[in-house]
C-alpha cells in the first residue's frame, strides 16, 4: 500500500507497505524512506541538493562564458585596432611615396611630365599637409 501523503509538505516522505493477516498479529508493515534502504540519512541532510547543485554548476558555466567572451572581444578589438593602424601607415606610406619619390618610369598614370618636378610634388605635399592642418575641417574633400 502506497502513503497517500508521500511528497506532500509536513509528510515524513517515506514510502509504506503493509500487509494485513487475519490477527494483527500476522499484519506486517514496512517503511522505506525516501533516501532508499540502507542509507544514512546524516550523510544525506549534509549533502547539498540536486538543485542547488544544478544551480552553482549553471552560475560557474555562466561566469565562465562572460570571461570566455570579454577575453574575445578584447582580442577581436586588439585586431582590429591593429588592422587599422596598419591600413592607416599603409596608407600614409602610399601617400609619402606618391607626394616625394619620383615617378617610375613603368607606371603608365603617373607617366605625365607634370610630376616628374620635384617642385611639385612638394607643392602637392605642403597642399595635403595644409588641408589636414586645418582646425575644423576633417580632411575630406
Amino acid at each position: 500500500m502506497r502513503n497517500p501523503f508521500f511528497g506532500l509538505p509536513g509528510a515524513s516522505g517515506s514510502f509504506y507497505v503493509e500487509k494485513f493477516g487475519a490477527s494483527i498479529e500476522e499484519h506486517v508493515g514496512q517503511s522505506i524512506g525516501r533516501t532508499g534502504p540502507g542509507s544514512n540519512t546524516k550523510s544525506t541532510k549534509n549533502e547539498k541538493s540536486w538543485w542547488d547543485k544544478r544551480r552553482e554548476r549553471m552560475t560557474e558555466v555562466i561566469e565562465e562564458r562572460a570571461e570566455q567572451a570579454q577575453k574575445k572581444a578584447k582580442a577581436d578589438s586588439r585586431l582590429a585596432y591593429e588592422d587599422y593602424i596598419n591600413n592607416r601607415l599603409a596608407g600614409q606610406y602610399r601617400l609619402h611615396n606618391f607626394l616625394t619619390e619620383e615617378v617610375q618610369e613603368d607606371k603608365n598614370i603617373l607617366n605625365m611630365p607634370v610630376f616628374h618636378s620635384t617642385d611639385v610634388a612638394a607643392f602637392m605635399a605642403a597642399a595635403y599637409s595644409n588641408i589636414l592642418n586645418k582646425p575644423g575641417k576633417s580632411g575630406k574633400f
